[in-house]
Parts: C-alpha cells; sequence; structure tokens
C-alpha cells in the first residue's frame, strides 16, 4: 500500500515547497514516530499493518503539512 501525500507551495517570507496529509504521533519501545499519510483512512491501515499492538485513536489524527527544505 502507499500513499501520495499532496504537493503545494507554503507561503512564507519565501515560499517553499510542502507535503500535506494526516499524522499521528506513535510511541514504540520507547522511540517515537511520526507517520503521515494522504488520508485518515489510508493512516489507519498503515498504522494497523506497521504496528499490530498499537491501539490508535482516529480522534488524534491530525492534518500535518512536512516543508521540504534544502
Amino acid at each position: 500500500m502507499s500513499s501520495q501525500l499532496k504537493t503545494e507551495l507554503i507561503t512564507r517570507k519565501k515560499p517553499v515547497q510542502g507535503f500535506v496529509g494526516v499524522g499521528t504521533l506513535v510511541e514504540e519501545a520507547g522511540d517515537l514516530f511520526v507517520i503521515v499519510c494522504a488520508d485518515a483512512a489510508t493512516l489507519a491501515a498503515t498504522l494497523t499493518r506497521e504496528f499490530p499492538d498499537f491501539a490508535f485513536d482516529p480522534a488524534q489524527f491530525q492534518n500535518m503539512t512536512i516543508i521540504q527544505t534544502k
């Protein structure tokens, strides 16, 4: 399963390329991960597949923007 994030131009003093999706913070074995997918359904499926013991709450999913930097 792959998830294509939406690309958009983020307006700042100097516009930058960014990616928009839905994400959540996952903690496993003391490590923290931010997982971002294109939409909530894809995020839920990814979490179920990759972290079968993780009890996630879709209410904790947040809209996220990842800014591409150089």
